[in-house]
């Protein structure tokens, strides 16, 4: 895959900012948002400060309509570590590492932002047994979240993978007329 060309990138941003809004205002199972794959391939694609305020950026417009919450600093924390995962993607941009870096985004995601609703709330013991009823609690939200994850990072690697693919086929049919 080769990389965005500058003169298309401000606007494919736009794109994916739009998709982020969107995809976390619209009805959704709980956490099954394109929010982890656009930052995972943010991290992919579109450069490390890129990378970096894009869910940044959709976190905040978003947050804007939904409210804000106290672990939301866990929250931009943990996008910002799915960007950096997906600098690791970018550097050798195969499937393998694409699922693998999807898995890990969406692992990652799951201990900071249960950690912080256990650390942050009265819901839980302050112990490592009220830390475990915290995880146990939020696998249904990490399964929904790793089922978005799978599906959106799939339809966006994918649709890039086409377009570069489509891309290059049309660079080197015109090269050769």
């Amino acid at each position: 895959m080769q990389r965005i060309q500058k003169e298309h990138t401000l606007w494919f941003i736009a794109g994916l900012v739009l998709v982020g809004i969107a995809g976390r205002l619209g009805p959704h199972p709980y956490n099954f948002t394109p929010l982890t794959a656009i930052a995972l391939f943010a991290g992919s694609f579109l450069g490390r400060k890129n990378s970096l305020w894009i869910p940044m950026a959709i976190l905040f417009i978003s947050n804007l309509f939904i409210g804000w919450h106290d672990t939301l600093l866990f929250v931009m924390g943990a996008f910002a570590l799915v960007s950096m995962i997906g600098w690791w993607v970018g550097q050798k941009p195969q499937w393998t590492r694409i699922i693998s870096g999807v898995l890990a985004s969406s692992t990652v995601f799951y201990l900071i932002t249960n950690f912080a609703v256990w650390f942050m709330h009265d819901m839980y013991a302050k112990s490592a047994q009220g830390l475990w009823h915290c995880y146990v609690a939020g696998i249904p939200y990490y399964r929904n979240m790793l089922m978005g994850d799978v599906v959106y990072s799939g339809v966006l690697f994918g649709a890039y993978a086409i377009a570069s693919q489509t891309l290059l086929q049309s660079k080197t049919a015109r090269n050769a007329a």
